[in-house]
């Protein structure tokens, strides 16, 4: 399903996959306790793992299904590839959350993120903020607009990898935890560009 936001075309899709038990604790055990990081990160090369090979192969199905929603066809016909180039994991406990950001500097063309585990007693979301403030200062979303999408569990979001994003911050003493992933995509004739 394609949903607008801001209005950007954001995938989302529900997402079961057998090993999750497993995923959830292999991040789980390799999550330090580090209070000074914002969130824990996990490597960032899990995609070239053959314990998430499932949630690969998954991922690159469903970015492909989120090409093909768009009705995008490449500039000269020919077929375009689509690659994980990065895939992270991210464990936030209490008062943790993610600063605004966004992975197009990265060379992600797609970004997203795959809620694996999250608290069951509180609501937990990912905001997004326009890249670029419009020029006309009195367009209603100029200042500090922003959009959030609530989040369950199993859910895979998609978005263009230039959207400024944000998880929203954790208040539950529950465990968050996310695969978050980078894309690229290129075409035969103009590269890397959607």
């Amino acid at each position: 399903m394609i949903t607008n936001i801001l209005p950007t075309p954001i995938y989302t899709t529900a997402l079961e996959i057998a090993s999750k038990a497993f995923l959830q604790g292999w991040v789980d055990a390799a999550s330090d306790d580090k209070a000074d990081y914002n969130g824990y990160y996990v490597d960032n090369q899990l995609h070239r793992q053959e314990e998430f090979s499932e949630l690969t192969k998954s991922i690159l199905e469903h970015a492909d299904k989120y090409i093909k929603e768009l009705q995008h066809k490449t500039k000269d016909g020919s077929p375009y590839r689509l690659a994980i180039t990065r895939m992270w994991a991210t464990q936030f406990n209490k008062s943790k959350a993610v600063v605004r950001h966004c992975h197009a500097g990265q060379g992600a063309v797609i970004s997203g993120v795959y809620y694996m585990g999250l608290p069951s007693d509180v609501r937990s979301g990912i905001e997004f903020f326009p890249r670029y403030q419009p020029f006309v200062e009195n367009i209603p979303f100029a200042h500090g607009f922003s959009d959030v999408v609530e989040v369950g569990e199993n859910l895979l979001i998609m978005f263009p990898g230039e959207l400024m994003h944000t998880g929203v911050e954790n208040v539950s003493d529950q465990k968050r935890i996310n695969i978050a992933f980078d894309i690229t995509y290129c075409d035969s004739m103009y590269g890397p560009i959607l």
